[in-house]
């Protein structure tokens, strides 16, 4: 017998409500519909737009104008070679709820969470911090974390067919259908169920399909994702408060006032901007260097908008499936200071179509006359189905060719 977990159900029941601050505002990075990227300083959101000091002079943007917003800083870091790959937010030891759309709530299972979600089989509360408390149908999880020793375990290889996946503290995994997630987690494979208290959960991956995002998004400094139809600056003249709707209908779900500072990113369109390392890799390949490392993502759980910085380690051929509507591409390109001293390569970015064919979008050579350079290319209109990256060694070889790919982002409507 098949078991439904209900539908869609998300109520914000305690909002945490901060004083508004009277300041300039914090710096951001925005990029507009073309994927140009400037800084800008944010001082209030309006029903007119975006207000903001853009170049010393204080204007109001429409949102129209607004793809994403993100913070300078995070923006304009240089790569962390070897950081962990989980948000630093899990890596001290918080919790995190994942929901089948991408967003991502920090916290931790709320104390009395049944009094709050009486029917654990169906919903499950959480305390998301700044958020408050939240109630979320099961079948809109996709993980739940708890705790510091889920990194390694994480990794092990899901069942087939997939099952729903329960870690435990001892770091057992159980394997079935989790039928109730409250004080209890009950998990049912072969026609038996095993009780587990919620205390011995340290991770919890069920199988309810993942779903495109929609609505705008909207990251803050606890580490969460969270949806945001609508932001809007309330009872500060000053600005320094921001409110945020979210939901479906924003009308009809209940606010939750944040500090602007407390922004990390905002993206007004989430389905309409694509990072370049949300995408799985299609193929790479070294041809002339056997065993060679393969394409890194660097920091990627903190990387701002989700746009983690990728490695390439040396030459190689590196294709990624391009998402539907795909319409424009922008990214930096960088060989690394400790690279310079012999790093010599050519980069060749090409658009692929169904047929194989190419067609160049850029082509240019990194050493350490010339280290860098930014792309920014519309598309051509040829049915293109795959984005290559060429590196190809140059006047040393490959010695220290290794390209980074900074901040690489898909126009996706």
């Amino acid at each position: 017998m098949s078991i439904r977990r209900g539908q869609i159900a998300i109520a914000l029941l305690a909002p945490l409500v901060l004083g508004a601050v009277a300041h300039a505002g914090p710096v951001m990075m925005l990029i507009d519909p073309q994927l140009r990227v400037r800084p800008v300083a944010i001082l209030a959101f309006n029903d007119e737009g975006l207000r903001l000091l853009d170049a010393g002079a204080e204007r109001t943007v429409p949102m129209a104008e607004v793809l994403a917003l993100a913070e300078a800083g995070a923006w304009n870091a240089s790569m962390v070679n070897d950081g962990p790959a989980r948000p630093a937010a899990e890596r001290a030891g918080l919790g995190l709820l994942e929901l089948v759309d991408g967003q991502r709530w920090v916290g931790g299972p709320a104390v009395d969470g049944e009094a709050l979600a009486p029917d654990p089989s169906k919903e499950i509360c959480w305390n998301a911090g700044p958020l408050g408390k939240l109630v979320v149908k099961l079948d809109r999880v996709s993980r739940l974390r708890i705790g510091t020793l889920v990194g390694a375990a994480s990794a092990s290889a899901p069942s087939s067919p997939p099952r729903d996946r329960v870690l435990l503290a001892n770091g057992d995994w159980l394997e079935g259908f989790v039928e109730r997630l409250g004080r209890e987690l009950w998990i049912s494979a072969s026609g038996s169920t095993t009780k587990v208290d919620a205390d011995r959960v340290r991770e919890v991956v069920l199988t309810n399909p993942p779903e495109p995002p929609a609505g705008g998004r909207l990251w803050i400094d606890s580490g969460s994702i969270i949806r945001a139809d609508r932001l809007a600056s309330r009872g500060d003249p000053q600005g320094g408060g921001v409110t945020v709707y979210s939901g479906a209908d924003a009308a009809s779900s209940r606010p939750v006032l944040l500090r602007i500072e407390q922004i990390r990113g905002f993206v007004a369109d989430a389905a309409a901007i694509v990072p370049l390392a949300n995408i799985a890799i299609a193929d790479q390949r070294a041809p002339d260097r056997p065993g060679a490392k393969r394409v890194r993502a660097m920091g990627r759980g903190d990387a701002p908008l989700g746009a983690a910085d990728l490695e390439l380690p040396g030459p190689m051929v590196v294709e990624w499936p391009l998402p539907r509507g795909a319409k424009r591409f922008a990214a930096g390109f960088l060989l690394p200071p400790a690279a310079r001293e012999w790093g010599d390569c050519d980069v060749l970015i090409e658009v692929v179509d169904a047929t194989g064919r190419a067609t160049r979008l850029d082509a240019k050579r990194l050493n350490s006359g010339s280290p860098s350079f930014q792309i920014n290319v519309e598309f051509p209109q040829i049915a293109g189905i795959k984005l290559r990256v060429t590196v190809a060694a140059g006047a040393f070889g490959p010695i220290q060719d290794r390209v980074i790919i900074r901040r690489g982002l898909i126009l996706a409507r």
